[in-house]
């Protein structure tokens, strides 16, 4: 549903490219580390990072799968989780005639 829509993320990493938001609508998530052009990595030393996507038009959402990076060692989702709050707001915009 979200493949290949526009995305955003109000902080990006400043260092070199390959970690912006449209990571997170390639398709691609089976390399969770760094290195593997597949993450999303926001700036250092952020309390709070938004990212949003536009699916477009009004649709019914069942699920949301979230991909953490792991440096791909199964040990690490473990000790990311206790500092990882997520908070998903849908938005639906509507006009009036």
């Amino acid at each position: 549903m979200a493949l290949q829509k526009p995305v955003f993320g109000d902080q990006p990493w400043k260092g070199p490219t390959g970690w912006g938001a449209v990571n997170a609508v390639d398709g691609r998530y089976t390399d969770r580390s760094a290195d593997g052009g597949q993450c999303v990595i926001s700036d250092n030393y952020r309390y709070r990072a938004t990212w949003w996507v536009d699916l477009g038009d009004v649709v019914s959402i069942s699920h949301i799968n979230i991909y953490y990076r792991t440096e791909n060692e199964p040990s690490m989702i473990y000790e990311a989780l206790p500092t990882l709050l997520v908070y998903v707001y849908m938005k639906m915009l509507l006009t009036v005639f």
